[in-house]
């Protein structure tokens, strides 16, 4: 089986810096090689394993532990983090971490020589592997250590009931757990619009309708603040980007599957897709979007940003599109809030479930799975989870006032990024790690830049925002048939878009040809599959 979020949707697919790796790295931390700290082979049910308090066990552990390797990650031998860890369960492990590639070699080969690691950590496992290999035994299911022994993914589960949904197989067993950061910062990519134009032009308050948007757009262009090859909205992920906040003013939070109201449907096939196509190309037209918005990426984007080209832009952060000098010059770039229109009054904004899957798991050679299940539990607490994702304190931050909280970050050392300094202390650099991140943690900045992003996608989004589908499993035969129909339709959805929206075909008097053509290409299929997926996901517990 394998897991997806959404069928031949729109994808959204931010920037990310594509780093690769040859070798793995196979080393010890702080022990030899072997079942444990003395060879013992002892269960952790024995008197060497604490239920509660630390450390874990009395008498020191190892275990071997297999995960990816990012790049910008140092040996995980070398980590603060596993340093600390250890230091605080009395745990060790022996660590076979591949980079890239070699990384999926070297899993598939542990399954199938069963030469497994006790422990798989990171982004390790896709569902389909969970499925499988806790179906043969060499998984274990988590559910009953969570019960015993995880009281802060206990809560995690108590707090947000989808979350375990969500990990939880069809057959009802728990395999892995997840990376769970759903602070509205981490989910929800808005659009940002230039301070510097709308101060220029005297601006005081941006639209809330599509027509309104529309004639900010106007304004922007007839003034043009960043000069005459300047353009009002600056789109540059193929017409996704239009479409991820564009759509929900039509009325649908997806162009492929979404959930409304309960019912799964295809949105490329509503009335609503229909008059997004149209304002689209009402923007293309009068070249309030730039015309080469299909072939430009994310370092174009970044280059026109900060020389204050455009007026609009999607993305995570404000800082990243626009010329940010000093902290404090973020104040003037606002998120543009969810527009609605004729077709809807309620304003509606899509956002990411905040759960990566497959991140933790137990094999069946693991003699110490309480110890496991403890271990990893601290990485669900509120300390443990900045531990994994910022590094200990005096790292990355320090706090700015303990008492409430408040964390303010340490400068990086010169000649060093932040990401690498964070690929020295933590494996949640670049690939994410177990954790239950509070939104919290993402608030409590001493830091202007990351106070007025948090405030104003919180302020502005949250309260309208939904995921349009969420994470489900699938049958093989299911995903089989999805993987058959998604790749000519989805090539065909994404041609049709581009010409109707660039005008090179009219869109009335194509649209029913379009309809019929992707029904008779399996989107209604899609959506029966969807549905039964979406069916099992609702009625889990």
């Amino acid at each position: 089986m394998k897991k997806i979020s959404v069928v031949l949707l729109m994808i959204i697919s931010t920037a990310v810096l594509a780093l690769s790796g040859c070798s793995g790295e196979k080393a010890t931390n702080g022990t030899k090689e072997g079942n444990g700290a003395n060879g013992t082979t002892e269960k952790t049910t024995s008197g060497n394993f604490n239920e509660t308090g630390y450390p874990i066990v009395n008498e020191a552990i190892s275990l071997k532990i297999m995960g990816p390797k990012h790049a910008v990650q140092a040996p995980w031998k070398d980590m603060v983090f596993f340093q600390e860890m250890s230091k605080m369960t009395n745990m060790n492990f022996e660590f076979d971490t591949p980079t890239g590639e070699a990384y999926a070699e070297r899993k598939n080969l542990a399954f199938a020589s069963d030469q497994l690691p006790d422990i798989f950590f990171g982004y390790a496992l896709n569902t389909a592997e969970e499925v499988k290999y806790g179906s043969e035994g060499k998984l274990i299911p988590l559910e009953g250590l969570i019960e015993k022994y995880a009281p802060n993914i206990q809560a995690m589960f108590e707090a947000m009931p989808e979350v375990k949904k969500s990990i939880t197989a069809p057959d009802g067993h728990i395999y892995s757990l997840p990376s769970i950061n759903r602070a509205p910062v981490a989910i929800y990519n808005p659009v940002w619009v230039n301070g510097d134009w709308l101060n220029k032009l005297g601006i005081k308050e941006l639209p809330t309708t599509t027509e309104g948007f529309y004639e900010l757009l106007k304004k922007f262009k007839e003034g043009s603040p960043g000069g005459a090859d300047s353009v009002p909205f600056m789109s540059w992920l193929g017409g996704a980007d239009l479409a991820w906040f564009l759509m929900p003013a039509f009325g649908h939070l997806s162009t492929g599957t979404e959930v409304v109201d309960g019912k799964v449907q295809y949105g490329a096939l509503s009335d609503g897709y229909k008059a997004y196509l149209k304002f689209v190309n009402r923007l293309w037209t009068e070249k309030l979007i730039n015309q080469d918005m299909y072939n430009i990426g994310f370092t174009e984007l970044s280059a026109r940003g900060k020389d204050n080209k455009f007026g609009m832009g999607y993305m995570c952060c404000a800082n990243v599109l626009y010329n940010v000098v000093k902290p404090e010059d973020i104040l003037k770039h606002k998120v543009l809030p969810p527009l609605t229109s004729e077709l809807n009054a309620t304003p509606m904004y899509p956002g990411g479930t905040g759960i990566t899957t497959g991140v933790f798991a137990i094999t069946s050679k693991n003699k110490y799975p309480e110890a496991s299940i403890r271990w990893v539990d601290y990485l669900y607490s509120p300390d443990g989870s900045i531990f994994v994702q910022y590094g200990p304190e005096g790292t990355t931050w320090e706090y700015a006032d303990k008492e409430k909280k408040i964390r303010k970050t340490i400068p990086v050392p010169e000649g060093e990024d932040v990401s690498q300094r964070q690929g020295k202390l933590t494996p949640d650099a670049g690939y994410p790690a177990p954790k239950w991140t509070r939104d919290d943690t993402e608030k409590d900045w001493q830091d202007v830049i990351n106070q007025h992003r948090y405030a104003e996608i919180d302020g502005k989004l949250t309260k309208a925002a939904q995921a349009p589908y969420p994470l489900v499993y699938n049958t093989d035969e299911e995903q089989e048939r999805l993987s058959a129909l998604g790749t000519d339709i989805g090539k065909y959805q994404s041609e049709m878009e581009a010409k109707f929206i660039t005008g090179q075909l009219p869109i009335d008097e194509n649209w029913d040809k379009f309809v019929s053509t992707m029904k008779k290409m399996g989107a209604d299929e899609i959506v029966d599959i969807a549905t039964q997926a979406y069916d099992r996901w609702a009625a889990s517990k």
